[in-house]
């Protein structure tokens, strides 16, 4: 809920502290900007060792608000990249610049995800009333202690009254996501 102060270089900063300490191999950051013209934005992300990438530079005109994920950040930014090897522990912080006067805006939010956003389009049938089913592995290289899980699947299926969804970990434990319903 920060105010961007209107054509101002030194904009608004807001930081969230890692206490976790990871090597850096994905990052993905969720970003909530809301404003008149999001052509005057500048939105920056910075590590704790100073190393920082543009993910929105002015770009979009006279379209409003910057509500999106940046999973990469391409041209007119700079590439999430930037942080691949780095230590993910200490403060992380997101900087909102307008750079032109008349339209303001607000910080609203955003998050940051590390070595977690992957996916993976398998095209594989799904065989009609087989309980062996069809799996689909993803494999990450990252260690450490999981603090979250998001899951988005897209099944395309004629009928989802049919179909038992699990996610299975590495051990073995085993979380049904969708159990025979719906029509």
């Amino acid at each position: 809920g920060l105010a961007i102060p209107d054509n101002s270089a030194t904009g608004v900063t807001s930081a969230i502290a890692v206490p976790v300490g990871l090597t850096v191999s994905s990052v993905s950051v969720g970003c909530n900007v809301t404003h008149t013209y999001k052509g005057d934005l500048v939105v920056t992300l910075t590590g704790p060792d100073g190393t920082s990438a543009i993910l929105h530079n002015r770009t979009g005109g006279g379209t409003d608000n910057v509500i999106t994920t940046y999973a990469i950040a391409t041209a007119p930014a700079q590439s999430l990249a930037v942080f691949n090897g780095k230590n993910t522990a200490g403060t992380w912080s997101l900087k909102a610049q307008d750079l032109a006067a008349v339209d303001v805006g607000t910080l609203n939010s955003w998050t940051i995800t590390f070595n977690g956003e992957q996916s993976l389009t398998p095209n594989a049938s799904i065989p009609d009333n087989n309980a062996t089913g069809v799996t689909s592995t993803m494999t990450f290289t990252q260690t450490g202690t999981v603090a979250a899980v998001k899951v988005r699947v897209g099944i395309t299926h004629t009928y989802q009254g049919d179909l038992q969804v699990s996610l299975i970990a590495p051990d073995g434990t085993t979380v049904i996501l969708h159990n025979q319903t719906g029509g």
